[in-house]
């Protein structure tokens, strides 16, 4: 069960790191056009490290004891929709889930609608699925 600090904590670090795809410029639909193009890679740096980072301090609070991992079961099928979902939701807007929190800190109306009800319904059907 989650606590308030583990909640709060959640919350501390999900605004440092929106806070730091804003200012990496992550949060600009040319910017992620332009990695979808192959022809900026802003994105990918920021992205492979906030995974390099995570990876780290998961391993560090298994080891540690602080949390225990219940992996769910991979389905070729259920990841390759997923990934077609996000993919053109990603292409349309421009924005990934963490990307849109962003824009919508930066007053994107587009990631405020799109975005929002993309993330509503995409989580909606992961639930369900």
């Amino acid at each position: 069960m989650r606590t308030r600090s583990s909640l709060a904590w959640g919350f501390v670090f999900g605004i440092i790191f929106g806070f730091l795809l804003q200012k990496g410029g992550v949060t600009k639909y040319d910017v992620i056009l332009g990695q979808l193009l192959l022809e900026d890679f802003t994105v990918i740096k920021i992205m492979l490290s906030a995974v390099v980072t995570g990876m780290i301090g998961i391993h560090l609070m298994k080891s540690l004891g602080w949390i225990q991992l219940k992996p769910k079961s991979g389905s070729w099928g259920k990841n390759a929709v997923g990934g077609l979902i996000f993919g053109l939701g990603f292409a349309v807007l421009g924005y990934c889930p963490g990307t849109i929190a962003g824009a919508i800190g930066n007053g994107y109306l587009d990631a405020l609608t799109g975005g929002l009800i993309g993330i509503i319904v995409g989580s909606g059907l992961f639930a369900a699925l």
